[in-house]
């Protein structure tokens, strides 16, 4: 079908020269929700985010392009503004103390590039990015199940 055709490319390389389009089969992989999983949190996030300002900049942060340490630690300073610091997060979300510390020295001594926030890394960090990224993606998931 001409509507088919890519812009400027031609017909692409599923058609033959008589025009017989020609498929191959490949693996699919299905992926389901089981119930209302991602309703029944988007409605726990939409209580959250009306609730509380701290949820929902913490959320505006999080759903930033390229983040950086500095924005997954601000994450963590809205949730202990919320819970009333590393003690309250712990007893409201059940993330220890000592998984908090491990937060902020990651936080205080990555690089700049990869949006430590200091200039000179007195040790090493104890989180990756990648690992402060989970990190606080599950502290998200467990302050926004507070709003059962």
């Amino acid at each position: 079908m001409k509507d088919e055709r890519l812009s400027g490319l031609g017909e692409g390389s599923v058609r033959d020269g008589a025009g017989n389009v020609w498929v191959m089969a490949g693996i699919a992989i299905g992926y389901g929700i089981v119930g209302n999983d991602v309703a029944d949190f988007a409605e726990l996030a939409k209580r959250g985010v009306q609730a509380s300002d701290s949820l929902k900049n913490a959320l505006w942060l999080n759903g930033r392009f390229g983040r950086t340490a500095a924005d997954f630690y601000m994450i963590y300073e809205y949730s202990s503004e919320e819970f009333g610091g590393s003690k309250g997060i712990a007893a409201a979300l059940g993330l220890s103390v000592s998984s908090q510390k491990r937060l902020t020295q990651s936080a205080n001594n990555l690089s700049p590039l990869e949006g430590g926030r200091h200039v000179q890394q007195e040790v090493p960090a104890a989180m990756s990015l990648d690992e402060q990224q989970k990190y606080v993606a599950d502290l998200l998931r467990r302050w926004i199940a507070t709003y059962r």
